[in-house]
């Protein structure tokens, strides 16, 4: 009787460590979570980029009212990443020049109107950007080094529209010379279907000009916190630089990227490849990958 004691015991505790290692193990990945983390790797990758043209746009306006004015340059920056052509006001309230230092502050609009004068209505902007700027130029010859400049914005969002998606909220944007952090208070993107995703967080954008526009390089980082449009909280860090280039600039779409977001405890990681202007992309959670063709 022991003896058959003994081995029912151990036939339980058999059991009983099965079961222990079955309850620790993760579960298999179901084919909504994998949808959920590609809804919410998109809405990151088109917050980014909605970001980055918002800070090309007002940083060529800021050009074409203010920086190349105060030089006296005859250089014209009337191309825009949407190839339209947007009405442009200011207002400067405050100027001032001691030395080699130059600062002025205002207000600059940039009004895309209902987007008839663009190529495609669809895919560029509508509505307005409202650009509140303190911008100081530091003119040096030493080494004949370009001028050094660094600004201030705040950015805020009038009925404005890109990509049938709608921004809204503040951003706030501190440069100096091509480096740029962009922090957000309640920013918002709307989808067509009421959806919608905000978020916290800080980027860092850093831009490097060349001699052909199409060689231009972005090159962004940085973590976001927020809620996605499918109602889930989310934390995004880039792990690899997401990279943009002027030759894939049109299709508003990263040629390099790792995106590594945490929602509902599931961590997946969004892979762009490495510097082919394609529409793939591989979705990986835990080990289950996925390639997607994007449409944005």
């Amino acid at each position: 009787m022991k003896s058959v004691c003994v081995r029912m015991s151990v036939i339980a505790g058999c059991f009983v460590m099965i079961w222990i290692l079955a309850c620790n193990r993760q579960h298999p990945i179901t084919s909504q979570e994998i949808e959920e983390s590609q809804t919410i790797a998109i809405g990151n990758i088109q917050l980014v980029a909605i970001v980055k043209d918002v800070l090309e746009i007002t940083q060529r306006g800021l050009l074409t009212e203010g920086l190349l004015k105060s030089n006296n340059s005859t250089k014209e920056y009337t191309t825009y990443p949407t190839e339209c052509k947007p009405v442009i006001t200011s207002n400067y309230t405050n100027i001032t020049h001691n030395g080699d230092t130059l600062t002025y502050s205002g207000t600059i609009t940039i009004d895309y109107g209902d987007g008839s004068a663009c190529t495609d209505s669809l895919k560029t902007p509508t509505g307005k950007l409202i650009d509140t700027f303190f911008v100081t130029i530091i003119d040096s010859d030493i080494n004949k080094r370009s001028p050094s400049v660094s600004y201030l914005a705040t950015i805020s969002f009038e009925n404005f529209q890109k990509d049938n998606i709608i921004l809204s909220g503040t951003i706030t944007s501190q440069s100096v010379d091509q480096i740029t952090t962009v922090t957000s208070e309640d920013a918002r993107l709307t989808y067509t279907d009421g959806s919608s995703t905000f978020w916290n967080g800080a980027l860092t954008y850093v831009y490097h000009p060349s001699e052909y526009k199409e060689d231009d390089c972005w090159i962004i980082s940085g973590s976001l916190t927020g809620i996605s449009r499918i109602g889930t909280a989310f934390m995004t860090s880039i792990s690899k630089d997401i990279i943009y280039t002027g030759r894939c600039q049109n299709s508003g779409r990263p040629v390099s990227v790792n995106i590594e977001i945490i929602s509902n405890g599931v961590t997946s990681v969004t892979d762009y490849g490495n510097g082919i202007c394609d529409t793939l992309y591989t979705v990986t959670v835990r080990e289950a990958a996925k390639k997607y063709k994007s449409d944005i």
